[in-house]
């Protein structure tokens, strides 16, 4: 048998299954720290890293299938949870804890 030559090595076939692997494991550690996160600014930052998580799998799945489409709804899940980030901040800031 052949070896690849260069011209055919695709290096997003190694690359997506060590991403897809590299992100479920970071997820579940981000699971784990929201679940078990003992102060709640430690459970507002899991949250924030859960939703940075998320982005990536969908920019993985972006770059799987193909599909352009995906990349705007990424941009708008970021803008949505920097705000919301921001605003658990600020009420944890306050005190409010309703």
């Amino acid at each position: 048998m052949n070896p690849p030559s260069p011209d055919s090595f695709d290096p997003l076939a190694v690359a997506l299954p060590v991403a897809a692997v590299l992100l479920v494991i970071s997820l579940a550690l981000v699971l784990w720290r929201l679940w078990r996160g003992p102060t709640t600014a430690n459970r507002i930052l899991a949250l924030d890293l859960f939703g940075g998580c998320s982005l990536a799998v969908m920019v993985w799945v972006t770059i799987s299938s193909k599909q352009l489409l995906y990349l705007d709804a990424v941009l708008a899940l970021a803008i949505v949870g920097f705000v919301s980030t921001a605003m658990l901040s600020r009420c944890l800031a306050k005190g409010d804890d309703k």
